[in-house]
């Protein structure tokens, strides 16, 4: 994964790296204040002002989103009327195709381009400061941290501020590192040089992961399946990810999800996306959206949205005290954030500590490779073990 790079001989001691950086500390009541001007009522959802679930009405963007394909259709109405000059958007590079790339796309073409869910780091730092010295108005797009940091970042940057009119968020469970990505091209025997083209998602929903190789052909790996198998048990995860507590991007304008367990699963049926409004400015643009037929929305209750999403509140809200205290008491990890945690389940509860045995087994140099050669069967039963452990109370 990426990391900071230290160079002493470029520092001026400023501390600004440390002070907007999601990693060491997240006020999040600060942060509610800087950029809504209030706390939240909801201590679960965060400030908004309507949910919906919905879908683009685009069936070029449908094919290839991971859900609803709303966050691409939004950028591209709003970059139509003018209201963005460009957005600050993910690909994955055509020159290293299984790297990222953040970008800032001036066109509805290149922001169909940056469509679906990317399951390894990203650095949008790298393109952010650009801002400062483009012309127009941007949106960005981002992971939880991502908008933790630029909001950090705007608070003391007035004219980045005055550049971004539009914050875009994803839903995040947590992230993957690029071992997970190297993990899943070795169980299908594949090289990193014989890829000329990576997708995590698309083609239906919840869609499969698609390998295009350099002679031609291509491969593909069912969604499920790969995540299911590798990475819903925290294999691949930094330890970052286990502290946050932000899995629905409370800062973000308009935050974006699939929308699990609200409707009935249909063969390779396109799914729609779970989407919170959060300001008038979201609340605005996906009116206008609407009303000009770009999307199709339609609103659900608070309780809808905890029901989809109860999966990663329970391990971003329920459970993360108690994995702090953890934490603090082998005095491994100081955790700098400051939010309300709703009641813990307490250190008793195994599910504190399961994720880190997966994280530990996927780092270490040996375990790690028997999860590219086990056989599968081996690594279900383990996931099995994993599961019955987290539901033990």
């Amino acid at each position: 994964m990426y990391a900071p790079i230290a160079d002493d001989s470029r520092c001026n001691g400023c501390g600004i790296c440390i002070d907007t950086c999601p990693g060491s500390h997240v006020d999040l009541q600060k942060l509610n204040m800087s950029s809504f001007g209030r706390h939240p009522a909801d201590q679960i959802l965060g400030n908004f002002v309507a949910c919906y679930k919905g879908s683009c009405t685009d069936k070029e963007v449908l094919q290839k989103a991971a859900s609803g394909g709303l966050i691409t259709a939004v950028l591209a109405f709003a970059l139509e009327k003018r209201l963005i000059d460009g957005a600050v958007v993910t690909r994955m590079s055509k020159r290293h195709p299984l790297r990222p790339e953040t970008v800032i796309a001036r066109t509805s073409e290149e922001i169909l381009s940056a469509s679906t869910s990317k399951y390894c780091p990203v650095a949008p730092n790298t393109v952010i400061r650009r801002l400062r010295s483009e012309k127009g108005k941007f949106a960005v797009v981002g992971l939880p941290c991502h908008i933790h940091g630029l909001r950090y970042l705007e608070a003391l940057d007035p004219r980045l501020k005055s550049k971004i009119c539009l914050h875009l968020g994803l839903f995040c469970n947590h992230g993957v590192s690029f071992r997970g990505t190297e993990c899943l091209l070795h169980r299908m025997r594949l090289r990193d040089q014989d890829v000329s083209e990576l997708s995590y998602r698309g083609n239906g929903w919840p869609g499969k992961m698609s390998v295009q190789l350099r002679n031609g052909t291509k491969r593909k790996l069912s969604y499920q399946w790969y995540w299911n198998t590798f990475f819903s048990t925290y294999f691949f995860t930094p330890v970052r990810c286990t502290f946050c507590f932000d899995g629905l991007n409370q800062l973000a304008d308009l935050s974006f999800g699939d929308a699990w367990q609200l409707e009935p699963r249909g063969k390779d049926s396109f799914w729609r996306s779970l989407i919170i409004s959060r300001t008038d400015i979201g609340a605005q643009l996906l009116d206008k959206a609407e009303s000009e037929g770009r999307v199709s929305l339609a609103e659900i209750s608070v309780r809808e949205v905890v029901y989809s999403q109860s999966g990663q509140l329970q391990v971003k809200k329920k459970n993360l005290r108690a994995r702090r205290r953890v934490f603090e008491r082998l005095r491994r990890m100081r955790d700098g954030s400051s939010h309300n945690l709703v009641r813990s389940l307490g250190l008793a509860r195994p599910s504190t500590i399961s994720p880190y045995v997966s994280i530990f087994l996927s780092r270490n140099m040996f375990t790690g490779k028997i999860l590219r050669y086990a056989p599968i069967q081996m690594i279900n039963a383990y996931n099995k073990c994993y599961h019955l452990v987290d539901s033990f109370l």
